[in-house]
């Protein structure tokens, strides 16, 4: 069912028993519905981010990367996406709190919201006011309203930035363009991976396509180790590399609403049946 109110109104009228990505704003509406109940702590969260085209142009330079990284004010930037914290929480590890990949190495650079400082870094890096293209998803209402608030910061701090807003075909065309990439940043979400060998970024032929010397050693030498404090400890070191070039900078963790009839029964909300980004209903009935 594609309409997002027609989701909304079949649980709340019955027809439906459970019902995924229901738009943050319609909370409201259902809150105090005792038939419905809504599920908004799914776990693993998803990544909202922005790409650096890593591969040609501007943002080759990691001085510049670190100029914009240091100009963004991260809860600004998700409240516009999201709403209510109920439905982000600001988190600068690539893998969310809970899960065993989690690490603060490197993180301290995120959320500075500090353009003065990014202005002393883009001089350092040489920019001239060169333009600076920002491309996002106009299908996609939270990452559209991050895209505009990302834009007005970064000009605030001295940027050029044209944002270029494209429909979601279109915009995955231009994005995936390794020949000619004609970015140089790009709106995106992510959700998480059972390990680290298979995040996204760390593939030198994704877009973005971050393929130093430096993060293609870590990569083969995390792909070659099996045992886990071992495997974690060199994670962390690409984590520190992450946020030394820069290749993506996460905004955050960010939860998706989903509503079920309280007429299901087997404690799906409970500590013990966690809500996750996947529904999985077993040990689960309707009363």
């Amino acid at each position: 069912v594609t309409d997002n109110n027609a989701r909304l109104v079949g649980v709340t009228s019955g027809t439906y028993d459970y019902a995924t990505n229901i738009p943050n704003d319609l909370l409201a509406t259902v809150e105090n519905n005792p038939d419905v109940f809504p599920l908004f702590s799914n776990h693993p969260p998803s990544y909202p981010a922005m790409l650096f085209n890593n591969k040609q142009g501007l943002m080759t330079n990691a001085t510049l990367k670190q100029a914009i990284l240091a100009a963004l004010d991260m809860k600004t930037i998700l409240l516009a996406g999201y709403g209510d914290q109920k439905f982000w929480k600001l988190d600068g590890s690539y893998f969310a709190p809970g899960i065993r990949w989690y690490t603060t190495a490197g993180t301290e650079v995120y959320n500075q919201d500090n353009p003065a400082k990014a202005r002393e870094l883009a001089k350092e890096a040489g920019y001239n006011n060169e333009p600076i293209r920002i491309i996002c998803s106009g299908g996609v209402p939270a990452l559209y309203n991050m895209a505009l608030v990302v834009t007005d910061q970064l000009r605030r701090a001295g940027f050029n930035i044209y944002l270029q807003v494209y429909d979601s075909a279109t915009y995955f065309s231009i994005r995936n363009n390794r020949d000619n990439p004609e970015w140089e940043m790009a709106i995106a979400l992510y959700s998480t991976t059972p390990d680290p060998s298979l995040v996204l970024m760390l593939n030198p032929n994704y877009a973005g396509w971050w393929d130093t010397p430096e993060i293609q050693t870590l990569r083969n030498e995390l792909n070659k180790i099996t045992d886990f404090k071992v495997r974690y400890a060199k994670w962390e070191e690409i984590m520190k590399l992450w946020y030394k070039q820069v290749p993506m900078i996460k905004f955050g963790d960010a939860y998706q609403l989903s509503l079920m009839r309280t007429a299901i029964g087997g404690g799906y909300h409970l500590p013990e049946h966690p809500v996750m980004l996947s529904v999985y209903l077993w040990n689960t009935w309707k009363k």
